[in-house]
């Protein structure tokens, strides 16, 4: 009950007005319903007293009767029109809200949130999830109370015009609701599973269509088509299941009401024969049977509704509900222009609470010094730049920039004096001049192109028939790795950070553009705080200093030349990586 609350306050906070004027027009509506079997009956009466006392009959009444059957009739028309409009709008309005804050969640949310939920759980809760939540302002929060209401009013009605066919027929209903409670039971545990599957159906999906050029290459279509059909097959058996107890719930209910009607019907005419009932009442009470069984026939719907709802909202809430580690302070610090020193002091940190990637780091970096972080895969070096801009919360420890804790910063500032190369490029479906200009939209274009210059990618952007307004495709597909890396650089180039984190950037460039995009680096990197992340000694041997990672810890610091005169772990890399670079020239030359 907590999750429909929730979602009932959600759509009630700034639409009271509008859930106002929805619940009127229900109003209406039913109102107009319940005067038509009167009017009906009235009418019947007035005939068959006619022809019984052998009278004319009264035509005038019967007009009269007949007319306000008609407004009656059209009045429930205009109002329902109202009801299925405004109950549209204030469901959409739900819809649009829940999807904004759910967007705004995820995208403030630290990346250790972003490692535990996968793209496609999280596409299908912002979807699948919302729209079930939407079906239950509709379905359920609208039209609920509304048939709870006509059920109350038209019961009174039944008992009020026949005690004893109002028995009858109300005699079904504690069997009814003792049903439809066991069917929102049976149906909540089905539809929290197919929510699940649908999610794992969406990273399937997700999955497959990113990489399909990988799925094409090694002819794996049947594969993954038997992947997905497998599970798509889970979804369907589970909505057949859903439908199949949720219709033989309504076509239970429907036997039901059949049967009170044939019972009401059978002593309704009895009693006519006795002289306690007129044909008229009869008919009425037939009449309200019906609008009876209009909520009777919807408890069914109804039931699957807030059971599909309270799934999907509970794993929306889970979501929501979600704190980020990485907290701003109270009173945070505008990082303004910072010098770029950084300092890390006794740093410990872990993914998880069982392994640690980074043991007790400590070191400083001078403002505008290089610094180069050289290990093997998972060995800590790119953890530690992502702890600068605070994408994890330390437990253990402090990073400092210009002296102070880096908790201090206001987030946004602390980020916006960080530039990131990272070794895998992000590029989005816009223009290159867009892409370059990222991080600076309202920057000049003659800017954009003097950045792309630096990082050596001017001239092929001029190649194009578009040239800066060449849209770049899904994932960049329409570039090659190396150009879309410099893409990224001149990105970092453009917005001028006081700190450059470069995560193995050049990994994706053959050796003369990366020895071109060097030296257009060395420029960039002059006076500014830099940490380069790499495993090709060509690009850090002019670093100021080199620092060593080995399973979380720092296993050597220093210079090149240092290093290598201490003959560690540092010369072991430098000379497997030179030895081979040597061989890969003798083959070459071999084919010259």
């Amino acid at each position: 009950m907590r999750t429909l609350s929730r979602i009932i306050k959600l759509t009630i906070s700034g639409n009271k007005l509008l859930l106002l004027s929805t619940y009127t027009a229900t109003f209406l509506s039913g109102t107009a319903l319940l005067l038509q079997p009167y009017l009906i009956g009235m009418v019947i009466d007035q005939v068959v007293d006619a022809i019984n006392l052998g009278q004319s009959v009264p035509i005038n009444q019967i007009i009269q009767s007949t007319s306000l059957i008609l407004i009656t009739g059209l009045i429930r028309g205009a109002a329902v029109y109202g009801q299925t409009y405004l109950s549209e709008n204030l469901a959409q309005k739900l819809a649009y809200k829940i999807r904004n804050i759910f967007y705004d969640h995820v995208q403030y949310m630290d990346f250790k949130f972003h490692d535990e939920f996968h793209t496609g759980n999280l596409m299908s809760r912002a979807i699948t999830d919302v729209e079930a939540m939407r079906m239950f302002v509709i379905g359920a929060m609208v039209r609920g109370p509304y048939f709870f209401l006509l059920f109350f009013v038209v019961s009174i009605i039944l008992i009020y015009n026949d005690l004893l066919l109002g028995i009858i027929a109300m005699s079904f209903m504690p069997i009814m609701g003792i049903m439809s409670s066991y069917t929102r039971l049976k149906l909540s545990s089905i539809w929290k599973g197919v929510q699940e599957q649908l999610a794992q159906l969406s990273v399937i999906l997700q999955e497959n269509l990113t990489g399909m050029k990988v799925v094409k290459s090694f002819h794996s279509q049947s594969h993954e088509l038997k992947k997905f059909n497998l599970k798509s097959f889970h979804i369907s058996k589970s909505m057949i299941q859903a439908t199949k107890i949720q219709t033989r719930n309504s076509s239970a209910l429907e036997f039901l009401y059949v049967l009170s009607t044939g019972l009401v019907v059978s002593i309704g005419a009895y009693k006519i024969i006795q002289g306690d009932l007129t044909a008229g009442q009869l008919a009425q009470f037939v009449f309200y049977l019906g609008v009876l069984a209009i909520p009777i026939r919807w408890i069914g719907l109804l039931v699957n509704n807030i059971a599909r709802t309270v799934s999907a909202g509970t794993r929306l809430f889970d979501v929501l509900d979600k704190k980020s580690e990485v907290i701003e302070s109270n009173s945070p610090i505008i990082l303004d222009k910072p010098k770029g020193e950084i300092e890390f002091k006794n740093v410990s940190f872990g993914y998880t609470t069982k392994t640690q990637a980074l043991k007790n780091i400590s070191f400083k970096i001078k403002p505008g010094e290089t610094i180069a972080l050289l290990g093997a895969p998972g060995s800590g070096k790119s953890t530690l730049a992502q702890l600068i801009p605070r994408f994890y919360e330390i437990k253990e420890g402090l990073i400092k920039i210009d002296g102070l804790d880096i908790k201090s910063f206001n987030l946004e500032s602390l980020r916006n004096n960080i530039g990131i190369v990272r070794q895998v490029p992000t590029l989005f479906p816009i223009s290159i001049s867009e892409n370059i200009a990222y991080q600076d939209v309202n920057a000049p274009q003659l800017q954009i192109e003097e950045a792309a210059k630096i990082a050596q990618i001017h001239n092929y952007i001029q190649t194009l028939p578009d040239s800066y307004q060449t849209i770049v495709s899904e994932d960049g597909s329409n570039l090659s790795g190396g150009q879309k890396q410099r893409i990224m650089i001149a990105r970092t180039i453009l917005h001028d950070p006081a700190i450059l984190l470069l995560d193995d950037s050049t990994s994706s460039v053959d050796a003369t553009t990366e020895e071109n995009i060097i030296i257009a680096m060395e420029k960039v990197m002059k006076d500014r705080t830099t940490i380069i992340i790499t495993h090709r000694l060509n690009t850090i041997q002019n670093a100021d200093r080199l620092i060593i990672f080995d399973e979380g810890e720092i296993a050597e610091m220093g210079t090149h030349q240092k290093l290598l005169e201490n003959n560690g772990l540092y010369k072991e890399i430098y000379d497997l990586q030179i030895l081979s670079d040597e061989k890969n020239k003798d083959i070459i030359e071999k084919f010259k």
